[in-house]
């Protein structure tokens, strides 16, 4: 039960502060990422094994540490507790995302598409210069429903299964492989073993995040469609979330996309109306809704244990 009410307080306190504005500990890790990969990062002409093993020791010195030196605070007496709620305080981003979707709605909303464009690619790793009103919306609204599930459902998963070194492990993690994104040519070896770890932490929550849409929506029947769609996307993780959760707003997102001037085939996903505006709020009270869910769950399951 004391989880269940670690988890509660750290939520409300995403809610009511947000992250930092200034001198956020994750901004301060991208910062150490970036210094040291100047140091990690082997020179042209190594093979790519040499970039593998770079990226497997720049995964090891940036993040077990940190993993340590929570693991350490936990076993402090007075510390613990604090620091635990703190650290996934600061591991959440569910208001984060809020605010920059919602950002993206109200431009829309006052017809400014340009500023859209630009808001929607902090969110997305797209090209967003070409996209139209309809683009944007499903641009933003599949950022929301794929990112609930690292701001939010998988953060509180690995707290609840290891305590803060789960949330440090799981959170440093997903951040150190967006930066180093094995998509990307300069990435492709010296970020895919960070992938590969990214992808197993990810597996279990976001397949319990993608159930938590398809029960959010109340339609069960499409499930099995969803589960083919998602097997279609080159992210399979990231496919289920995008695709259940298109399913329970009865929407239809994905498609081609633009990215360095070249168009990539992408499946569509979920089923029914191409979606508007007003569709990008109502996926962040969907993702709200599932959080309600999941917290009700977990405090039903700490009261039977108790």
């Amino acid at each position: 039960m004391l989880t269940i009410i670690m988890v509660m307080c750290a939520i409300f306190l995403d809610f009511l502060l947000g992250g930092p504005r200034r001198y956020h500990p994750l901004a301060g890790f991208s910062r150490l990422v970036s210094y040291l990969e100047k140091r990690f990062y082997p020179p042209k002409g190594r093979r790519p094994r040499h970039f593998l093993f770079a990226g497997i020791l720049g995964w090891c010195i940036l993040v077990l540490p940190f993993v340590c030196l929570s693991w350490w605070l936990i076993t402090l007496p007075f510390i613990a507790i604090p620091a635990s709620i703190a650290g996934l305080s600061l591991a959440l981003g569910g208001q984060s995302l809020t605010e920059h979707a919602l950002t993206v709605q109200s431009a829309l909303e006052a017809g400014n598409l340009r500023y859209a464009r630009e808001r929607v690619a902090a969110m997305v790793k797209q090209e967003s210069r070409g996209l139209d009103e309809v683009g944007v919306c499903r641009a933003a609204i599949g950022s929301v429903l794929e990112n609930g599930n690292a701001a939010l459902f998988a953060a509180i998963f690995w707290f609840v299964m290891l305590g803060l070194p789960g949330v440090v492990l799981y959170r440093l993690t997903n951040l150190l492989a967006d930066m180093w994104d094995d998509r990307d040519v300069h990435y492709v070896y010296f970020g895919r073993a960070v992938s590969r770890i990214n992808h197993a932490l990810n597996w279990v929550p976001a397949r319990l995040t993608g159930l938590t849409y398809v029960l959010v929506g109340g339609d069960w029947r499409h499930t099995k469609a969803l589960a083919v769609q998602a097997k279609q996307w080159q992210d399979r993780n990231a496919g289920w979330l995008i695709a259940c959760g298109a399913g329970g707003l009865a929407l239809k997102l994905g498609g081609p996309v633009i990215n360095h001037g070249d168009e990539i085939t992408r499946p569509w996903l979920g089923r029914g109306n191409t979606p508007t505006v007003k569709d990008i709020g109502r996926s962040i009270r969907f993702v709200q809704q599932g959080l309600w869910l999941w917290l009700g769950l977990l405090f039903l399951f700490g009261w039977l244990n108790a």
